[in-house]
C-alpha cells in the first residue's frame, strides 16, 4: 500500500447475513459460477449485496431481482466496455465473459475510477491518487430481462468492503431464502456492531468506517450544494437506494424543503421562477 495511507483502528456498524433475501434462477447460476471458480464468500449486507473475494481483491454484487433500478440511478454511459479495462484471461474477465454468455448486457458508467484510469493512460508518469485510494472501485452494470446486477470491483484491498471480515460457508442455493417476517419493526432497524480488524483511514481524510455522525464541514458543503441545486433547478431527481449515503442525502434534502417550503428559484433564469419539483427514484 502506498505510504500516503495508514491502517488505523476504527469501529464498523454493519449486519452481515448468510444469504440474500431473494433468489431467482439467474442469481443461482451466477453464484454457482462464483463458488465453482474459487471465489470466497464473505456474506450478505443490506439484504441484497453479496461480498466475495478472489486473490487479494474483492467483488461486491448488488442484486435487483424484483424492482429494477431506474435508469437515472445507473449514471451516464462512459462508452467503455469491460474488455477495455480488464484482461479477458483474468479471473474477473472470465466472470464478465460468463455473464455475457448468460445473455447479460453491460454498461460502465462515468465514475471516478474511469477518470483516473484514462488519466493514467494519457499521462502514465503522473500519479493519480484515486487509483491508490482504499475507497477506489470499478462499477459495472449487468442487465437481463429478470435480473440487474451492479458489480463493484475493489482491487488489492487490505480489508473487506462494507464491514465484512472472514470467509463464510456458501448458502444453499436450492431453495428460496427469505428472512423471517414475524419480527417487530423496531427489531428490523437494530444494527449489529462488528469490530473491523484494520479499517483503512487515508492520511488525506478519507475513511471506510461508518461514523456516528457526519463531520460538520461535510454537512456545510452538502447543505450548500443542495441549496445551489434547489435554487437553480426547476426539477430535481434524487436517487435513493436505502444505503447510508443516499439516506443521508434524502434527509438533508427533506430538511431543506422543510426550512424552505416555497422552494422557489431566486438565482436562476427568469423562466425558472416557479416552485421546483423533487422526484425520488427508489431502487
Amino acid at each position: 500500500m502506498d505510504e500516503r495511507y495508514q491502517l488505523t483502528e476504527g469501529e464498523q456498524r454493519v449486519s452481515v447475513f448468510q444469504s440474500l433475501k431473494k433468489w431467482n434462477n439467474t442469481v443461482r447460476s451466477v453464484w454457482s459460477y462464483l463458488q465453482k471458480n474459487d471465489f470466497v464468500f464473505h456474506g450478505v449486507v443490506r439484504d441484497h449485496s453479496g461480498v466475495f473475494s478472489i486473490g487479494n481483491g474483492y467483488v461486491v454484487i448488488h442484486h435487483f431481482t424484483h424492482d429494477k433500478p431506474k435508469k437515472p440511478m445507473q449514471g451516464t454511459d462512459s462508452d467503455l466496455a469491460w474488455s477495455d479495462i480488464i484482461s479477458a484471461d483474468t479471473t474477473l474477465g472470465n466472470l464478465f465473459a460468463f455473464l455475457e454468455q448468460e445473455d447479460f448486457t453491460h454498461m460502465i458508467p462515468d465514475q471516478v475510477f474511469i477518470d483516473a484510469f484514462i488519466h493514467s493512460l494519457l499521462l502514465p508518469h503522473e500519479w493519480d491518487w484515486h487509483l491508490e485510494s482504499p475507497k477506489n472501485k470499478l462499477m459495472v452494470w449487468f442487465e437481463k430481462h429478470d435480473t440487474t446486477l451492479l458489480i463493484e470491483v475493489f482491487p488489492a484491498k487490505e480489508m473487506g468492503p462494507y464491514g465484512v471480515s472472514g470467509a463464510l460457508d456458501w448458502p444453499d442455493l436450492t431453495y428460496e431464502y427469505e428472512y423471517a417476517s414475524a419480527i417487530e419493526w423496531s427489531d428490523l432497524f437494530e444494527i449489529e456492531e462488528v469490530q473491523a480488524a484494520t479499517p483503512v483511514r487515508p492520511a488525506n481524510g478519507e475513511a471506510l468506517t461508518i461514523l456516528e455522525e457526519m463531520p460538520s464541514f461535510a454537512l456545510d458543503i452538502a447543505r450548500a450544494s443542495i441549496a445551489k441545486i434547489m435554487t437553480e433547478s426547476r426539477r430535481v431527481c434524487l436517487a435513493y437506494s436505502g444505503g447510508k449515503d443516499s439516506h443521508a442525502c434524502l434527509l438533508l434534502v427533506l430538511h431543506y424543503l422543510l426550512v424552505n417550503p416555497a422552494c422557489q428559484t431566486n438565482e436562476g433564469p427568469s423562466d425558472l421562477d416557479t416552485p421546483c419539483t423533487l422526484r425520488f427514484y427508489v431502487g
